[in-house]
């Protein structure tokens, strides 16, 4: 059901792509929605499943080619996997983004693109490191309806959709030097191009996904479909026992 959802809304254009074909689709806005909801494992399944049919029905959607909907699912298990008590490996995940992108044929020329990534890399080396993310994860389940918890809800949606960002310009890089042949210099002035554009669509889409998220978990809470609060106690059970295992 999550997967069809996220297809349809994916078919909507959110915005285009500079110096490429395609657009970007709201479907950056649907996959943290639906991490949100499923959590670190059914969530970027369903938007992987997802994204790659809507790149079928519309090939203008694979801005990246068949290595679209990775970015997009990287988008949801962001919000899943901070929702959950522990974060684990997103981290990694992050940095590995960040490090592929200045490795690969453009980092060198590039790298100032990545300075907005600053932010959403230290909040999220913030939750992971300290015992923050806990907190956050506990207000985004059942604190919606106060500000501590509309602010959690906006800080995590910023790091899923940077994190989106980040892996799709990773291999965005490579594919289009490597793949579809595209010169490196101007690649380099396509990228500097967007840096101070992909800042401020990426804080839209949290804020948008912000919204979205309160009004549906408001209405969840409200109604007897409010299946988010259970699941969340056991992931954080689950979380206590591996911990204690660790130790």
């Amino acid at each position: 059901m999550f997967a069809a959802f996220h297809l349809v809304i994916s078919l909507v254009p959110y915005s285009i792509v500079l110096g490429a074909t395609g657009v970007i689709s709201f479907g950056l806005i649907s996959g943290p929605l639906i991490g949100f909801l499923l959590g670190p494992v059914y969530g970027p399944v369903s938007v992987l499943l997802g994204s790659f049919l809507a790149t079928a029905i519309d090939p203008a959607l694979a801005v990246i080619g068949p290595f679209t909907p990775l970015a997009t699912g990287a988008g949801a298990l962001a919000a899943g996997a901070l929702r959950s008590p522990r974060p684990r490996l997103l981290l990694v995940i992050y940095v590995g983004a960040l490090v592929a992108f200045l490795l690969g044929p453009i980092g060198s020329t590039a790298a100032i693109f990545l300075v907005p990534h600053a932010f959403g890399l230290a909040i999220l080396a913030i939750l992971t490191i300290t015992n923050a993310a806990k907190g956050v994860s506990d207000r985004i389940v059942h604190e919606t309806d106060t500000s501590s918890g509309v602010l959690s809800v906006f800080v995590v949606s910023f790091v899923a959709v940077m994190l989106d960002n980040a892996i799709g310009n990773s291999i965005a890089s490579y594919y289009f030097v490597y793949i579809v042949g595209a010169d490196p210099t101007a690649m380099t002035g396509i990228f500097l191009g967007a840096l101070f554009i992909y800042p401020i669509e990426r804080v839209v889409a949290a804020i948008v996904i912000t919204l979205l998220y309160v009004v549906v978990r408001t209405a969840m809470i409200r109604t007897d479909l409010d299946l988010l609060s259970t699941r969340f106690d056991d992931e954080e059970q689950q979380s206590e026992f591996e911990h204690n295992l660790d130790e």
